[in-house]
């Protein structure tokens, strides 16, 4: 619903990552493909202000903020929860 909002509004900077493509069951079960469609994602979508990628690790949502240009990654949890439950998708996120 946000890409639509976005791009309603003329948000054409924000990018995102289909979070039912990448997620933490497809990165356990097939992290070679999942890690195939990140790639895509951010290949696709270099040029981008921003890109949103929500991540959902077990019953937890977070919020991953990258910054392509400046080569960054915000994470943002309402929980503040261990940085190393969510840590196979960072690592990945550095490859």
């Amino acid at each position: 619903m946000e890409i639509q909002t976005c791009r309603k509004k003329g948000y054409y900077q924000i990018g995102f990552i289909n979070p039912t493509v990448v997620n933490c069951k497809n990165l356990q079960s097939n992290p070679a493909e999942t890690f195939k469609n990140l790639y895509k994602y951010l290949s696709v979508q270099h040029y981008k202000s921003t890109i949103a990628f929500p991540y959902n690790f077990g019953d937890h949502w977070i919020l991953i903020n990258i910054y392509p240009d400046k080569g960054l990654a915000i994470v943002m949890d309402s929980l503040r929860r261990d940085a190393n439950q969510y840590k196979d998708m960072t690592d990945m996120l550095d490859k």
